[in-house]
């Protein structure tokens, strides 16, 4: 492997399938123009798969946050523009975004049938799209580079409504749990600009897609209720939960007050 090229190795329980859709999407999405890194090869290594990619040079946005807090509203505005510049038409083949979802919701073991059936009536309610969504647009895979943003780990990309990916980034913002690994005191920091970060973003993106708070909302509790099926930790897999019975329990409601 050259000094310009990195290998991105997957958990030993992704199985190959996940990593080729990987190479698959960046491979098109490069030709596109879309600001990703460049794939080379699809390899195998101590029983893991992975991919060889172009090496990039920089920081992600989250490590500039924490190195340089008093820029966290640009870096919100910032993040805003690129997902709102991905956010087009792409010849790649990628599952349904509420097909992906649907799925997921139904995988979601903690969830009871009634309020599966709640939130897939709901999610099928919801309006269509056809545009890429990133599927895990967050600090953390997006790259400050000399010259350019890159984005990285496009591995759950779906086709679909533009803000089911900005409602998952969201709640990201707001409700995902800061990894143990990292430093007190840079947890204690991101903490403390989470809210900035999150409201610098949604100012942005609402001007710049022309929407609501409220349009974004309504993709909120299955996007949360699909994220239960991933490797989430017990308090934030329990603010997914106050989420999605919160807004349950509010349909209810309002179902029963419309049948009087």
């Amino acid at each position: 492997m050259g000094n310009q090229q990195v290998l991105k190795l997957f958990y030993k329980d992704i199985p190959l399938s996940w990593a080729k859709q990987e190479f698959r999407i960046n491979q098109t999405l490069v030709q596109e123009g879309f600001p990703v890194a460049r794939v080379y090869n699809l390899i195998e290594k101590d029983g893991r798969h992975g991919i060889v990619y172009e090496k990039v040079e920089g920081e992600s946005f989250l490590k500039r946050l924490t190195q340089k807090p008093w820029t966290v509203r640009r870096i919100g505005r910032t993040m805003a523009e690129f997902h709102h510049k991905i956010q087009r038409d792409t010849a790649c083949e990628l599952p349904s975004t509420k097909d992906d979802l649907s799925r997921r919701i139904l995988e979601a073991h903690e969830l009871d049938k009634e309020t599966k059936q709640l939130l897939l009536d709901e999610l099928q309610n919801l309006p269509n799209g056809s545009h890429l969504s990133h599927g895990d647009f967050h600090p953390d895979n997006l790259m400050f580079t000399k010259d350019r943003v890159v984005i990285i780990d496009w591995m759950t990309a779906t086709k679909g409504h533009a803000l089911a990916d900005v409602a998952r980034t969201v709640l990201l913002l707001k409700l995902a749990d800061i990894p143990k690994e990292i430093p007190l005191i840079v947890r204690l920091l991101i903490k403390f600009l989470r809210v900035q970060l999150h409201n610098a973003y949604l100012k942005r993106y609402i001007k710049l897609a022309n929407c609501s708070i409220a349009d974004i909302r309504q993709w909120e509790a299955p996007v949360a209720a699909a994220r239960l099926v991933e490797r989430l930790s017990a308090s934030e897999k329990q603010a997914m939960l106050r989420l999605i019975h919160e807004h349950c329990k509010s349909m209810k409601q309002k179902r029963a007050t419309e049948t009087r």
